[in-house]
């Protein structure tokens, strides 16, 4: 890798990394699910509504007695993951994906990716959906006093109550 490319890396993650008012240092880390290989967990400071969606940056790590995780050929501990949510739904988008050599968000980046989401809809009882679940009910206890966005509100055909 060259020079300019490793300069481009950097900069994609250091202008990547959640920017709602909170560095990684000030995330609120809330636990969502975990499987076999990885625990999942939403930064709570960065739910937010985006006018059509909600979105939240998430964090992926693997479990310690697990291997490394993988995306292609690339091999990483931990992620930083920006979605795109439906609520109503149940699915959601990834929009950027930051992989690191550490856990937790340490070490090096080995791969900066940002994408145009495409939603996948996740059942019941699945990493998708208690991503999605846990990340929908950070947005209501947000709101507060039940004034929910247009596709948040209860009672439609298909939607979830959060």
């Amino acid at each position: 890798m060259n020079r300019k490319s490793i300069l481009a890396v950097l900069l994609a993650g250091m202008l990547l990394v959640p920017t709602a008012g909170a560095s990684r240092a000030d995330a609120r880390w809330v636990f969502a699910a975990e499987s076999e290989k990885f625990r999942l967990y939403i930064d709570a400071s960065t739910v937010s509504w985006n006018g059509r969606s909600v979105i939240a940056w998430a964090m992926r790590t693997a479990k310690a007695d697990s291997p490394d995780l993988s995306a292609g050929t690339v091999r990483y501990r931990s992620a930083l993951l920006r979605y795109d949510l439906d609520c109503p739904g149940m699915g959601h988008g990834l929009r950027t994906a930051i992989l690191y050599s550490g856990d937790n968000g340490s070490g090096m980046i080995v791969r900066s990716q940002s994408f145009q989401p495409t939603f996948r809809y996740y059942p019941p009882n699945t990493v998708g959906a208690a991503l999605i679940i846990t990340a929908c009910k950070i947005f209501v206890r947000k709101l507060g006093s039940g004034a929910h966005p247009r596709s948040l509100r209860p009672g439609r055909e298909g939607t979830h109550t959060f």
